[in-house]
């Protein structure tokens, strides 16, 4: 064989370790250990025992049901309303979105979830948005209205005992204020907690979302502030009522731009005899394990490269 070929065929194996190596990382993403492996747009982490899939960003997703499941529910929240600020003296907050609870044990390993997370409702001086629903769709459908855009004449609380604010109308979660004319600190409405709070239909709490820590679909709230307090937070995955903000002395209301997204969490229990292992292979859909291939795709990458540098070597002493 002449000296080129020799070179390309040498160089030819190189190629083909190091492409073992590249095809065998990034092609599958990392499983966690008795639950599976995570969907696109799907934040998958084990808790203990109990696994938690959570689509906390606006979009439409699938995931598919694994084996091994002795049980599986989820939390549905839709997504809160936009607020109304006339740029005047008037503000009213959006509604927080409705939040569901679903037994989705009956369903087999292999069946489709689509899931939907509502986009937060935009707020405006004239017309905001309301918020947009949720769902979930693994046999049958389970859904979680967004909450209402706040509005004109819709309940109304006092701030600062100065000037009248407007708090979050509508059915969500959040559910409208007190009678109208209360103090705003007693009336904002609170919202769900999956932890121990019943859902917006009254159904209980699920043992499985008892460490669940964040309260979800909370009406918007009208807070008179400091120049300090930060108008803009974070409302993403929190199906909340975007807020009306009054920084004192002024009584001219600004706004958060939009509500909430929406949020869909799924809990279940992890395999049995399945440990948390972070170095752990295993390819959750075939059971394949890739160490051999990254480990045989790793010593043709580095014999090829090795056996390159002495052919060039050999090949710059012959012409010498």
């Amino acid at each position: 064989m002449t000296a080129p070929r020799k070179a390309a065929s040498i160089a030819g194996i190189g190629t083909i370790g190091f492409a073992l190596v590249g095809s065998a990382v990034p092609a599958f993403a990392a499983p966690v250990a008795g639950c599976g492996e995570a969907p696109v747009g799907g934040d998958l982490t084990r808790i203990g025992d109990v696994c938690e899939l959570d689509f906390s960003a606006a979009g439409n997703y699938s995931w598919t049901v694994p084996s091994g499941l002795t049980g599986l529910f989820a939390v549905v929240a839709g997504a809160g309303g936009g607020a109304l600020a006339d740029g005047v003296n008037e503000g009213y907050a959006g509604a927080g979105g409705n939040v569901e609870y679903v037994d989705l044990s009956s369903q087999p390993a292999g069946s489709t979830a689509a899931v939907v997370v509502g986009a937060g409702g935009v707020s405006a001086e004239t017309a905001p948005a309301s918020g947009g629903d949720s769902s979930v769709d693994l046999g049958g459908l389970t859904v979680a209205d967004g909450g209402d855009a706040g509005a004109f004449f819709a309940q109304y609380c006092i701030a600062a005992g100065n000037f009248s604010t407007y708090v979050g109308n509508g059915s969500g979660a959040g559910g409208p204020a007190g009678a109208n004319g209360d103090d705003c600190a007693t009336t904002t409405a609170p919202g769900v907690a999956p932890a121990t709070d019943v859902d917006s239909d009254g159904d209980a709490a699920m043992p499985l979302f008892a460490s669940f820590a964040d309260e979800l679909g909370a009406g918007g709230r009208a807070i008179a502030s400091p120049l300090s307090l930060d108008s803009q937070p974070d409302l993403n995955g929190t199906g909340r009522g975007a807020d009306v903000l009054y920084v004192a002395p002024s009584t001219v209301p600004s706004f958060n731009s939009a509500g909430g997204d929406g949020r869909v969490v799924f809990r279940y229990p992890a395999a049995a005899g399945a440990e948390v292992d972070n170095d752990e292979n295993e390819l959750a859909d075939t059971g394949a394990d890739t160490s051999g291939i990254v480990t045989l795709g790793g010593l043709l990458a580095a014999a090829g490269a090795a056996a390159l540098m002495l052919s060039r070597r050999r090949a710059a002493l012959q012409r010498d």
